[in-house]
């Protein structure tokens, strides 16, 4: 029979995931049970399976008692309902083995694991996530985590921050780039400095192609080379193709820890759209429209 704190962590936690219903949709029970050990879920047993959910189970009860505003309780309810999904999918239905590299153990008396620095630290991301689009993404990353030996509390915590730094545009783009064979991208030569966006949507999706390549973030790259259309030496990445650029480890860590093979492909393709270069009419800082549209007003 369950003792009374551990039913009190059961409430908060059955609290916490009816307030991410409106994000997360409705849990199924079987992943509730597996998490918190009851007729469904006692038959993890014991093992990495048992100290995920402690993990999932601890952390989410101790998040949900705090001042939260209703907004945050609803993303973070979110976020912890897509990790326990994504590690009841893993462990019960791929049936995979989680990893044995001490991750979910604590290394000193009072210390916590890395597992439970991990399930805050992307709870408290999704907390303050605006961008309410990216909260599975990041729920996602408990349970690929937890599946993927090497990534020490350390890495851990850098992909956490990077995540947060990432508008949900440039995590499309970090999609489309890994699944760059699906796409009919133009020639690089339509992205030399001649190039003319058509709008400051189209201008803001160059800009966060730029910032999360090599020029900032690393997440991708590409080749180098003279661009006769320009006066320097080296084609910055801002103008290579997308279609041309492939993932750096940064990137293959972000898109595969993060699910982002699982981004709707109407979004998709709505950023390639965006990042697809168009007439060359100039832009007017002004409105945002192409000086022919501005003549006609």
């Amino acid at each position: 029979m369950p003792s009374p704190e551990e039913e009190a962590k059961a409430a908060h936690i059955r609290t916490l995931v009816e307030a991410g219903t409106d994000l997360a949709g409705r849990v199924p029970g079987a992943v509730i049970g597996f998490v918190l050990g009851g007729p469904v879920g006692g038959a993890i047993g014991a093992g990495a399976g048992y100290l995920i959910n402690t993990s999932l189970k601890n952390v989410g009860a101790d998040i949900e008692l705090r001042m939260l505003g209703p907004r945050e309780h609803m993303r973070i309810g979110a976020a912890w309902s897509y990790a326990a999904q994504r590690v009841y999918q893993l462990l019960m239905v791929d049936r995979e083995d989680p990893r044995d590299d001490g991750f979910f153990e604590a290394t000193d008396r009072g210390s916590r694991s890395p597992c439970d620095e991990l399930v805050e630290g992307v709870l408290l991301a999704a907390a303050k996530e605006y961008e309410e689009r990216k909260v599975p993404y990041l729920g996602y990353m408990v349970g690929n985590i937890a599946f993927t030996a090497g990534i020490d509390r350390a890495l851990a915590a850098r992909l956490i921050r990077e995540a947060e730094e990432l508008t949900y545009r440039q995590l499309c783009i970090l999609s489309l780039i890994a699944q760059k064979d699906d796409y009919e991208w133009p020639d690089e030569n339509a992205y030399n400095d001649q190039t003319r966006v058509t709008g400051w949507e189209q201008w803001g999706a160059r800009r966060d192609y730029e910032r999360a390549g090599q020029d900032r973030l690393g997440l991708y790259g590409g080749r180098v080379e003279q661009n006769p259309n320009m006066h320097v030496i080296g084609l910055p990445k801002f103008w290579l193709s997308p279609g041309k650029q492939k993932l750096t480890n940064d990137g293959r860590l972000t898109y595969g820890l993060m699910g982002l093979e699982r981004m709707p492909k109407d979004d998709l393709q709505s950023v390639f759209e965006q990042l697809t270069p168009g007439p060359e009419t100039a832009m007017s800082p002004e409105t945002g429209h192409s000086a022919e549209q501005n003549d006609d007003r």
